[in-house]
């Protein structure tokens, strides 16, 4: 059973996405953000993190950069969850800017549908 990391602020899109990758047969393990995360990580036996963008001590991209600079973590599939990259909004930049850098297997912005999250769950694992 493939295990996956959900670093999310907001509690009901936490439990959200729970709930659907639950039910697809996953096991689920959440942070509230991404300093928990990566403390998470750092233990070993995760499949796939799913990281929102911006959160509080350690934003997703800051989190993102520390998995794909590690010599252990380096190659752990990342989803990336997060407002739509609208330019006037807050990390917009950023954003773009790790999306270029990094290696990320899927994006899915917010608000999303729970069975497109769970396609590209799907989507990540069939191919990696």
């Amino acid at each position: 059973m493939k295990t996956i990391l959900i670093a999310e602020d907001e509690p009901h899109v936490r439990g959200l996405i729970r709930v659907h990758l639950d039910r697809a047969g996953y096991r689920v393990e959440m942070a509230e953000n991404g300093q928990q995360a990566w403390e998470r990580l750092q233990r070993g036996g995760i499949d796939l993190l799913i990281t929102d963008g911006v959160m509080p001590q350690l934003n997703g991209l800051e989190l993102i950069e520390k998995v794909q600079t590690d010599p252990v973590l380096y190659s752990l599939p990342i989803c990336l969850i997060s407002l739509p990259l609208y330019n006037h909004l807050p990390h917009a930049e950023q954003i773009t800017e790790a999306l270029v850098r990094f290696r990320v297997a899927a994006i899915v912005p917010k608000p999303f549908n729970p069975m497109e999250l769970l396609h590209a769950v799907n989507r990540i694992f069939e191919t990696s």
